[in-house]
């Protein structure tokens, strides 16, 4: 069984969103505002991994199998990971691997998320097909 890795997909795709977040929350003087909740941030990402997942379903001719997406805080730092595993099957049934994973300062979050996340260290959601909702 081939494993491959795709990161270019999810990488290109979620660094424009963390651009449009951060334009979202500058002003003139570089001082964040509206900073995101978790709970938002996780909305968004979910909206980029179902259209990343829909992608390689009907361009690629990929079966989604399973995915995972975490946020967890990177040890005892002042920065938490968001990590995203999502595993498909191509017809000859070789597997593909697509990953994301960056590093993000934990001030770009609000206050209160970024209280629920050190007290969480991590949060973990499975990804699943968004094309069988």
């Amino acid at each position: 069984m081939a494993n491959y890795s795709n990161r270019d997909t999810f990488d290109r795709l979620l660094s424009l969103e963390w651009e449009m977040i951060r334009k979202e929350q500058s002003d003139r003087g570089r001082i964040p505002l509206n900073k995101p909740s978790l709970n938002r941030m996780v909305e968004r990402y979910s909206t980029q991994i179902d259209r990343i997942i829909t992608q390689s379903i009907k361009h690629e001719g990929l079966s989604f199998v399973s995915g995972k997406f975490t946020i967890e805080i990177i040890g005892s730092t002042d920065y938490f990971r968001v990590a995203i595993e999502a595993y498909f099957l191509k017809e000859d049934k070789d597997w593909v691997l697509k990953t994301h994973t960056s590093d993000q300062h934990i001030g770009i979050l609000a206050p209160g998320s970024i209280a629920k996340l050190r007290e969480l260290k991590e949060m973990a959601f499975e990804i699943t097909n968004p094309l069988q909702h």
